[in-house]
């Protein structure tokens, strides 16, 4: 499977002492045709009408409320448990443009000098 790392970051990112982002893994789904963000920490993947969501979509989800659920197998983890504590990270998205291992930052793949993408909402610093 295609994989790579996203970062999540807080609104307050810039200012928060600690605890501001939090990395996670967004997986490829060929028979899908789209990443979906898997959650190894928490071992969870968010699921509306049984298909699994990306980080963008779990974000617009909640923000609509939506119903929502959750693929886990930890047997004290709920969607409403889990949504509240995952939707501050789900502001700002960074991701790497290249998921090597073991290779110098000036050697990654870039787009325009660029290593990273991430995305911003509209009218944020």
């Amino acid at each position: 499977m295609t994989a790579r790392t996203l970062a999540l970051k807080t609104k307050d990112v810039e200012t928060r002492a600690s605890g501001a982002g939090h990395a996670l893994l967004e997986v490829y789904l060929n028979d899908l045709q789209k990443w979906i963000m898997v959650n190894p920490q928490f071992d969870a993947i968010v699921l509306k009408y049984g298909i699994p969501l990306n980080a963008v979509e779990i974000q617009q989800a909640v923000t609509d409320g939506e119903k929502l659920d959750l693929f886990t197998s930890k047997e004290d983890l709920n969607i409403e448990f889990y949504t509240a504590w995952i939707y501050p990270y789900l502001y700002y998205f960074d991701v790497r443009f290249d998921h090597s291992e073991g290779v110098e930052r000036n050697e990654l793949r870039s787009v325009n000098g660029k290593i990273n993408l991430m995305l911003v909402p509209l009218g944020a610093p």
